[in-house]
């Protein structure tokens, strides 16, 4: 299975019933999501047939064929992050999204220093990372696969992202590459204490590393490793430092 084969299934499955092609991505994503909860999962708005019904079914077989396919080279694999920009140029509010390209998710993977282990709810104790505006989740994917097959603990992995369809992407890339952690949609910059809704991901494959992959839907703020309650940086506070710096003469760093 090849991606462009993958694509081109969609492309048809959507013409011929005359659908959005972002709705049935999502809706894709969904039923995979389904599929893998570890708890059954009520969606008021599918309103598909049977028959369209199973080519969703060859579709999940399908990504998970092209899936397995694509992690034999890096160790990591998303086939979301390539068909989502593929689809968006038919949608105005997506035209100017693009995912970090592969190499680069690599190069910041191999650039990432030691993160002390810390305790992470029913995972255990074990390194915690995040990335605030994950996309797709690649550069938590590429991390993972520094921790697979070596001593390391594999990573607590956390992803954040303003982006419905962003955090299903990232929640089923995460669940399909066997990693732990957890997707939060909401606005990581100006209200990073609320929550629209949030993926655990693969609490059944700990600490037993048997079952299958779960991705558990929730809005429970109390299951979540992340803290809520953790005060962000203001912009504001951030530019009138900025503005200092630059008045002084002095180098700007991020990384203060």
């Amino acid at each position: 299975m090849e991606l462009k084969g993958f694509i081109a299934k969609i492309f048809e499955f959507t013409r011929r019933n005359g659908l959005d092609q972002l709705r049935v991505l999502e809706d894709l994503l969904d039923y995979i999501i389904g599929y893998l909860s570890p708890v059954p999962l009520v969606n008021k708005t599918w309103n598909y047939t049977a028959e369209q019904n199973e080519v969703f079914y060859r579709l999940m077989c399908d990504y998970f064929e092209l899936c397995q396919e694509g992690m034999g080279e890096s160790g990591w694999y998303d086939a979301w992050g390539d068909l989502f920009m593929e689809l968006k140029g038919n949608s105005a509010g997506y035209r100017n999204q693009f995912f970090t390209p592969p190499c680069l998710a690599d190069l910041g993977r191999k650039m990432s220093g030691e993160v002390e282990e810390s305790f992470c709810k029913g995972f255990g104790f074990r390194p915690k990372i995040g990335d605030p505006t994950c996309g797709s989740a690649r550069m938590l994917l590429a991390i993972h696969t520094e921790h697979v097959n070596s001593e390391k603990k594999l990573p607590y992995l956390i992803g954040e992202d303003i982006d419905f369809i962003c955090c299903k992407m990232s929640a089923v890339n995460l669940a399909v590459h066997g990693c732990y952690g957890e997707i939060i949609c909401h606005d990581s910059l100006h209200a990073p204490k609320s929550l629209n809704v949030g993926y655990i991901i693969n609490e059944g494959l700990y600490p037993s590393r048997s079952g299958l992959p779960t991705i558990r839907t929730t809005t429970d703020k109390s299951l979540f490793v992340f803290d809520f309650s953790e005060p962000k940086v203001r912009v504001q506070e951030t530019m009138a430092t900025a503005e200092i710096s630059k008045s002084k003469g002095e180098q700007l760093t991020l990384f203060d």
